[in-house]
């Protein structure tokens, strides 16, 4: 009997489980397959090395992919796909490809392992010295703002991991994303369960859970860098403002702001939901405006740096080759001081006496001294 009104709970339960984490959190999009791992959305010919200001990576969250996560409604508009490389900015335009799946055919990878895969996706796109010295700006929705962390992370811990890319780092913009972790986390714990025999797995919601260890030292380690490289103006931290809603009852954010900001950074509020965040169907959208606005505002302070440091000097100073006429032979010198203390002045109270005179740093106390 217990038997009989058990299963159809665990059922129901399951049930609403995935209901609700597919209808909060996860992005109604194909999942990230076998692809590039880099895909360059900016300029069209990614054969081309022109110099650019900077390179402007986007990082896709949990259960997604880059070319159709950013997309919103059926008018199929990526903001970084379609909308950045309209704003000249002068920087080439990328997206970081990794594989989201964790419900089913989960692979066996940690936090650390994608982070590390970041880096070397950016170091295989970064190969000529120009390359390697421009400066970087990630973008990181969601879960892609925790592989950008551990990525940062993973750098500072072994120096001999891509320093370029390290030194590179000019700024970030973070989505939603899930510093301190995500309280609905355990929802989707409860889902992974259920789905074991799919090929689920939980590892990279483990550092996702509120409170974790895993969680606060990241977030503990992330902000010590920014701090630390004087980036809390060069950071932007995008929260959720709007509740998420099942079946018309109001339930929680998914990532709430004490979360999704990282103290001290330039923080902005989007009057949306979670999930939406990521999609900006207009040039006009106000959290796309927020996040171009950054961007110019970070290319313009490195633009005028980079002009700053070519600047020519406004003083020119010529150093003579030639002998000048008062200049005297240290051979002559040293005749002088071995003949002149040997002459006697009868008028004065010293009657041996040299004075040896000199411009300044011209080694008169050095003569002295031999």
């Amino acid at each position: 009997m217990l038997f009989t009104i058990t299963i159809p709970y665990l059922l129901w339960a399951m049930f609403l489980s995935e209901r609700l984490f597919h209808r909060v959190v996860l992005f109604r999009g194909s999942v990230c397959m076998k692809r590039e791992r880099i895909t360059i959305f900016s300029p069209s010919d990614v054969t081309s090395r022109d110099t650019f200001l900077a390179d402007i990576v986007y990082v896709h969250g949990l259960d997604s992919n880059p070319l159709t996560t950013t997309e919103r409604s059926s008018e199929k508009v990526s903001w970084v796909r379609d909308l950045l490389p309209k704003e000249n900015l002068n920087c080439r335009i990328m997206a970081f490809n990794y594989d989201t799946r964790w419900m089913s055919n989960a692979l066996s990878k940690s936090l650390k392992d994608l982070g590390d895969d970041l880096i070397h996706a950016l170091a295989s796109k970064r190969e000529t010295l120009e390359e390697k010295s421009r400066p970087i700006i990630l973008i990181g929705y969601s879960f892609g703002g925790l592989i950008i962390d551990q990525a940062v992370v993973n750098m500072v811990q072994n120096s001999d991991l891509e320093p370029e890319i390290l030194e590179s780092l000019g700024g970030f913009v973070f989505l939603s994303t899930p510093h301190r972790g995500s309280k609905l986390t355990p929802i989707g714990e409860i889902i992974s369960l259920f789905g074991y025999w799919r090929g689920s797995d939980t590892a990279l919601l483990k550092v996702m859970k509120v409170g974790s260890d895993a969680s606060d030292d990241l977030y503990d380690r992330i902000h010590s860098f920014i701090y630390e490289k004087d980036m809390s103006r060069k950071t932007l931290c995008v929260f959720e403002a709007q509740r998420e809603f099942l079946w018309g009852i109001a339930i929680t954010h998914v990532v709430d702001r004490e979360s999704a900001v990282i103290q001290g950074t330039i923080k902005r509020s989007a009057e949306r939901l979670h999930r939406e965040i990521q999609g900006c169907q207009s040039l006009n959208d106000e959290t796309y405006e927020d996040v171009v606005r950054y961007i110019k505002r970070w290319l313009k302070a490195e633009s005028e740096r980079k002009i700053a440091t070519q600047t020519k000097p406004t003083h020119i100073y010529f150093v003579p080759t030639e002998t000048v006429p008062s200049y005297t032979q240290r051979d002559q010198l040293w005749n002088d001081l071995e003949r002149k203390p040997t002459i006697r002045h009868e008028e004065r109270d010293i009657p041996y006496e040299v004075v040896v005179r000199g411009l300044g740093g011209s080694r008169t106390s050095g003569i002295m001294k031999a």
